[in-house]
């Protein structure tokens, strides 16, 4: 383990005490924005958060049909071009 004097020492306890004086003001100043902003627990704002959809999204009669045509008309011609894939 290397050794280091009491100036070395000294010198790394004031930065550190200003690293942590320095996190202390961020974790403020997050906390005053996720304030500001209507942030959910976990310090994100609640209008960053996902939301999940509940069951699955229904579709119309109607664009079922326009889909159900569009993909025959698709068939429709590669049969024409004698294509048996898309």
């Amino acid at each position: 383990m290397p050794k280091y004097t009491t100036t070395q020492l000294s010198k790394a306890l004031k930065l550190q005490r200003k690293i942590e004086s320095h996190q202390n003001g961020i974790e403020k100043l997050t906390a005053k924005l996720s304030g500001l902003l209507g942030g959910g627990g976990n310090g994100v704002p609640a209008s960053f958060t996902v939301k999940k959809r509940k069951g699955r999204r229904k579709m119309s009669t109607a664009a079922k049909a326009k889909i159900a045509a569009a993909a025959k008309k698709r068939w429709a011609k590669a049969r024409a071009a004698g294509k048996k894939r898309l």
